[in-house]
Formats: structure tokens, C-alpha cells, sequence
């Protein structure tokens, strides 16, 4: 029987002059990890929303380790999933763009994709060469087979969001494997679509006379809706699958914007409103730590705590570090975020770092920057780049060391991708149009 020592970790806010030693490397009897597509950090109870906005979510912080600032590496759900995956940053992993749509004058014509590369090393690989049976159900058309995101799992379905597979549908569909799934060892990878547009109006979960904007990515009530819409069916997910049991990751890919910088969506920007991003970490057992943990992390810490969870070292080009013991004290780090457009043959891109509270922005083409203190404005409303040069141009030498240590091959021709028809309208109503919104 596996099983998972609360010895290993420390109470929060005690400091460990070293990390403590590991007494049992089998690891957890069995390992959730779900993701909930565009949900926003300050969408939930634990990060400042309503407490009726996500009752069982905020449930399940009270019982979890609730990680205040959690970051994503992009904001695209293909490269910031693959980020995910493989704790490497999107130019590391290669799969900078995700499917998407692309017309011309004589129609739809080919654009060029990168899937995950077979030689890194995913959760769902890694999980499965350590003895868990791997389940993966993804209602987003970037986090599929074509951008090879179902290698490692013994059983991968995805499902057409909108299409009879909002969460409720979704979590069904998983249910349909709950024998397997309560055997020991297994691993359910579970990617939820409801908050990211086109958004449904739950009329359970709305105000009456909740307002219908013009734009309907401005549609924040209908927005709050779908957050609790999915809260609701992984209330029911983790009763049927009893995964207070199990150990379980939640976090999202990337977050949504509401004109907090002038724009709707989740388009080419890597503000904070768009990559800070809930993650809770839910150990079993009823002595495990739980409780709020203020640092800078990273939901490419996720594979790093599972290779620590089952006594595995460090894996050599992963970027992200173990979240447990949850009192570390560790030096300060950096922190990339990463957007890459297409539109037509002009590339663009955005890259930022933040380290030490501040967070420097660039883009090209362009030559733009941007700086800003978190500590003082979490927001970003405020640019220092002009009163702060030398801090520029330290945080650009980081963006600078980074970007080096790329694989070039990885940046070399890609597979071509002509969606048909069908998959194109699928393409167009997520949003998912090549060109810059």
C-alpha cells in the first residue's frame, strides 16, 4: 500500500535549514491533476472573490496548500499546457503557437504547428514509468493529440467543448472509468473549458437582472457563471472519485481579461490578470499541511513536487522546483512569460521576467518595454522603465540568458496543420484565429 508521510513536511512558517528526507519513495496511492482553462486567480473566494463564487473550490482550500502567487508561463492554452507538462518555458519546449485557423482569399490555407517533443519527459510519462495507469480527458482542442499532449496516458479522449461537453458532461464521461480510477496507482489529468469563451449563461448561478454587454467577451457576469458551473461538477467529481483521498494539483492555464489594459480575451498580452493563476495543492491525510503560501511559484513546479513525491531527483533541464516541503525558503527566482502571434508572415512576441517583486516587459517588433513593482502595483498601471534603467537592464540580461539556453533545433520547420471545415468553425469559436486580437 502506498502511502504519504505527513513527517515529510513542516509546519508553514518554519524554516528548514535543509529539505528533510524522504522515508517512503513509493509516493501517493493516486494523483489528480485538473486544470480549469482561463479561470483567473481573483475569480475564486481565496484570492478576494465572493465566497458563493466557488463554494467547493474554497472548501477545498481550507483543506489544501493554497499557493497566493502561482504564474503561468504564457497565455495560450497550447504553450502554457506544455509548459505545464514538461516544466520547461514555451521556447524550451518548442510549442509556441496551437492550432488555430487561418483564411485566405482561395480559403482556409495551412499553418505551422510544433507538437510536444517525444524526448521530453511529460507528467503523464513520467507517471506512467513509475507504475500509475494514466487517464486523460481534455474538452480543449490544443490540449490533444495533434500537439501531442495524449502521449503517456494509457486512455485519452477529447471532447468537443460546447458540443455536449461542458464540465458536468465531461465529469461524466471520466466517471465512466471510476473502477479503474480507484485502483491504485492512477493518474487523472482533467482539462475543463467552461470559463474560456464562448461563454454560457448559467441562470442558476447569475443575478437576475445581470446585464447582457454588448461585447460578449465582456460578459463578466456570464464569466462567474461558468466558474461556478464547473465548480459544481468537480464538487461531484470528487465525491464519486473520493479524491480527498488522493493527492491533487488544481490550477489553470492562463487567466482572462476584462479591460483591466484595454482588452477583452486572453489576446497578445502577459499582464498579471492573464497569468496569475489559482493552485491548490490537496495532500491526504488528515495531518498533511494545509494553509497559504505567500511566495513566487510556478504551475511548472508540478512535475518537479511529483519527481520529490516519489523520491525521484531533479530532472536535468526542467526549470521548476518542488512546492513542498511548503516552508522552503529558496533563492530568489525568475520567473518567464512568454506570448508569441502570428499574423500573416510577421511574427510577434512578448516576453517578460519578473524577479524579485518587479516585472519587466518587452515586445517585438517594437523594441517596447515595460517595467513594474507587483509589490507596489499589482496591477500595472504604473511604468517605471524610465525611472529604473539599471533595473531594466538587469531583468533584460535575464531575458537575454534565457532565451540562450534554447534548443535551436526545436525552432526548425514545422508540421503543417490545415484544419478541416469543421475543426476550423470549432477553431473560430474558441477564438483561436491566427492574427493578433
Amino acid at each position: 500500500m502506498r502511502r504519504l508521510f505527513a513527517a515529510l513536511f513542516l509546519p508553514l512558517g518554519v524554516a528548514a535549514c535543509s529539505p528533510p528526507e524522504r522515508t517512503d519513495s513509493d509516493g501517493p496511492d493516486r494523483i489528480a491533476l485538473i486544470v480549469i482553462d482561463t479561470l483567473r486567480a481573483d475569480a475564486l473566494p481565496f484570492h478576494g472573490a465572493d465566497p458563493e463564487a466557488a463554494p467547493f473550490l474554497a472548501a477545498l482550500a481550507e483543506r489544501s496548500l493554497v499557493f497566493e502567487r502561482a504564474w503561468a508561463a504564457s497565455t495560450w492554452t497550447a504553450p502554457s499546457t506544455a509548459s505545464l507538462f514538461t516544466s520547461r518555458y514555451p521556447n524550451q519546449h518548442g510549442v509556441e503557437l496551437g492550432l488555430r485557423a487561418r483564411h485566405g482569399d482561395a480559403g482556409l490555407e495551412t499553418v505551422g504547428i510544433r507538437p510536444l517533443p517525444d524526448s521530453m519527459e511529460t507528467i503523464p510519462v513520467f507517471l506512467r514509468s513509475r507504475g500509475y495507469a494514466t487517464f486523460g480527458a481534455s474538452a480543449n482542442v490544443n490540449v490533444g493529440p495533434r500537439l501531442g499532449f495524449d502521449r503517456g496516458f494509457d486512455r485519452f479522449e477529447l471532447l468537443r467543448y460546447k458540443q455536449g461537453f461542458g464540465a458536468d458532461a465531461l465529469v461524466s464521461r471520466v466517471l465512466e472509468w471510476k473502477d479503474a480510477l480507484l485502483e491504485a496507482p492512477s493518474f487523472l489529468y482533467l482539462h475543463l473549458m467552461d470559463p474560456h469563451p464562448p461563454y454560457e449563461r448559467h441562470p442558476r448561478w447569475m443575478p437576475a437582472d445581470a446585464p447582457l454587454p454588448e461585447r460578449s467577451l465582456a460578459d463578466r457576469a456570464a464569466y462567474a457563471s461558468e466558474v461556478r458551473f464547473s465548480d459544481e461538477a468537480l464538487r461531484r467529481l470528487f465525491e464519486e472519485l473520493e479524491l480527498m483521498d488522493a493527492l491533487v494539483f488544481v490550477t489553470s492555464d492562463h487567466g482572462q481579461e476584462f479591460e483591466e489594459h484595454g482588452g477583452l480575451g486572453h489576446g497578445f498580452q502577459v499582464y498579471s490578470e492573464l497569468t496569475h493563476v489559482p493552485l491548490l495543492l490537496h495532500l491526504p491525510g488528515s495531518d498533511s499541511p494545509t494553509g497559504r503560501v505567500p511566495r513566487d511559484v510556478s504551475n511548472l513546479d508540478i512535475l518537479p513536487t511529483l519527481r520529490f513525491l516519489l523520491g525521484e531527483a531533479p530532472a536535468p533541464g526542467e526549470v521548476g522546483v518542488s512546492l513542498l516541503p511548503p516552508s522552503r525558503e529558496g533563492a530568489s527566482r525568475e520567473f518567464f512569460f512568454m506570448r508569441t502571434d502570428p499574423d500573416g508572415e510577421q511574427r510577434a512576441d512578448k516576453r517578460a521576467v519578473l524577479k524579485d517583486g518587479f516585472k519587466l516587459i518587452t515586445t517585438e517588433p517594437g523594441e517596447r518595454v515595460e517595467l513594474y513593482d507587483l509589490g507596489e502595483d499589482p496591477g500595472e498601471r504604473v511604468d517605471l522603465a524610465a525611472q529604473e534603467p539599471a533595473r531594466v537592464r538587469e531583468l533584460r540580461a535575464a531575458l537575454a540568458a534565457q532565451a540562450r539556453d534554447v534548443d535551436p533545433a526545436l525552432h526548425g520547420a514545422a508540421d503543417a496543420y490545415l484544419p478541416s471545415e469543421e475543426e476550423a468553425r470549432l477553431l473560430e469559436e474558441l477564438g483561436y484565429v491566427e492574427g493578433r486580437e
